[in-house]
């Protein structure tokens, strides 16, 4: 029983293997180019560092190699939350950043994701490369999940997650209220 708990405390706890990720809280959202394959803009390529200076934005990158279930119950319960704050603050936005080096492949499955899961407060885009080609945003490469937060144009909070789960939505919610 004692090397559970030592296990558990050298683990820091099984609840969520989070990590930070992120540029640093305070500082700007860095340059981030990816084409929206679904929402308002689908088909255009956006600069998502001046989106987000006028619009609150949770960005949510996910690794094409690491999408499974998990992470597509989490993306749901996460835009579920903030179509619940977008009562209080009607622009806030989810950007989910599809990381691929296949574009064509993106642009046709995408769409069929967002079908499936029926998004309401995101868009999909799709970033080429790889997530350490995602230049100034210091993602956990383990990360099948890593969660940005932006308001003003600065980073307010981020964290990379392994094993997305439910209690992130809830993380995510409070992170973006400042609790």
């Amino acid at each position: 029983m004692i090397w559970i708990i030592t296990l558990i405390s050298l683990m820091g706890g099984f609840d969520d293997n989070e990590v930070n990720a992120g540029p640093e809280a305070g500082k700007a959202v860095p340059s981030l180019k990816a084409m929206q394959i679904t929402g308002d803009q689908q088909g255009k390529a956006l600069e998502w560092s001046e989106a987000s200076k006028s619009q609150p934005t949770i960005f949510a990158f996910v690794r094409s190699d690491k999408w499974d279930r998990p992470v597509a119950r989490t993306l749901k319960q996460i835009d579920t939350a903030v179509n619940e704050l977008r009562k209080d603050e009607p622009k806030v936005h989810v950007c989910i950043v599809w990381i691929s080096k296949d574009a064509e492949k993106a642009k046709d499955y995408l769409p069929k994701a967002q079908q499936s899961i029926k998004l309401q407060a995101s868009s999909w885009n799709h970033f080429d490369g790889e997530v350490y080609d995602v230049a100034g945003w210091q993602l956990s490469g383990d990360g099948a999940l890593n969660i940005v937060i932006a308001k003003e144009g600065k980073v307010t909070w981020g964290k990379g997650y392994a094993n997305p789960h439910d209690s992130i939505a809830r993380k995510v919610t409070h992170a973006f209220q400042g609790k």
